[in-house]
């Protein structure tokens, strides 16, 4: 029966790090993304001194070295932008390499409380503007598709008169 118990015992382990590994921690919200990304990267390279290994703003993602007396872990932050019933917001997902998740919320946290230091309480939803419709010139606008357009027409007809 002992030897039960420890395979049980040891198969919780090995779950519950694999949970650990593949930890990640993520919120919605509606500021622009400009001020996340502007704030992100303050936030972890000046106010919480972690060394920034790979950033770029138009993927949205930064990549990060995580310490707290331990040894660096390696670490990830990203904007996702959602679009949802036409309106915009971004989700911003950390994950921090074989961390548990509450070490993930405590740095969310700390990130969302400088937002709201910075640029007050989030806005509401932005409206998504629809593209602006394409007008295609391939018709002339003084007469039907077989006509010759008005320009093409003066100059036919100057060219008679010589």
């Amino acid at each position: 029966m002992s030897k039960l118990i420890r395979i049980i015992v040891a198969s919780c382990g090995v779950l519950l790090m694999s949970a650990v590994a593949t930890a990640k921690t993520d919120r919605e919200l509606t500021y622009t993304t400009d001020q996340l990304w502007n704030t992100a990267i303050r936030f972890f390279r000046v106010d919480m001194s972690f060394p920034i290994s790979e950033k770029d703003k138009t993927a949205g993602y930064v990549l990060f070295k995580y310490h707290d007396g331990a040894k660096p872990c390696s670490a990830s932050f990203e904007l996702v932008p959602i679009t949802r019933d036409g309106f915009h917001s971004t989700r911003l997902q950390l994950n921090i390499a074989s961390m548990p998740r509450y070490v993930e919320a405590v740095l969310m946290d700390k990130l969302l409380r400088k937002l709201r230091e910075e640029y007050g309480e989030q806005p509401r939803p932005r409206k998504v503007q629809p593209p602006p419709s394409e007008q295609t010139n391939d018709t002339p606008t003084n007469g039907t598709a077989d006509e010759e357009p008005a320009e093409l027409q003066d100059l036919s007809t100057s060219q008679e008169d010589d």
